[in-house]
């Protein structure tokens, strides 16, 4: 599952989240364990890697607190070193999840793909 957002150069981004299971950055399903993702803003993909085809993926580590807000996240592996983990953070330290149980290190993973 995925969004693909258009771009003025034409290109398709896919940006996947994934946790346990994929989930859509449009409509999030329910986790069969583990935080609920409520609301979740889709990486920029950055112009460099863009302009040069390069895709990639990034798995993250989050903090998230009490009232579903990631308040720390931090890059656990980069298939692309030092291209895409800047915009990875910066999009899920935008992301929601439903109120409840503080959790730790909780990965979540983006799929930095281009399409014609």
């Amino acid at each position: 599952m995925g969004v693909s957002m258009h771009l003025k150069n034409k290109k398709l981004i896919t940006a996947l989240a994934a946790t346990a299971i994929n989930l859509s950055m449009m409509a999030p399903p329910a986790f069969a364990e583990g935080p609920k993702l409520i609301k979740v803003v889709p990486p920029e993909y950055p112009r460099a890697a863009m302009r040069r085809n390069i895709e990639g993926l990034v798995v993250l580590g989050l903090n998230i607190d009490e009232s579903g807000n990631v308040i720390n996240a931090e890059v656990i592996e980069a298939e692309k070193p030092g291209i895409f983990e800047k915009s990875a953070i910066a999009a899920a330290k935008k992301w929601k999840y439903a109120p409840g149980t503080a959790t730790e290190n909780h990965q979540a993973e983006i799929n930095f793909r281009l399409t014609e």
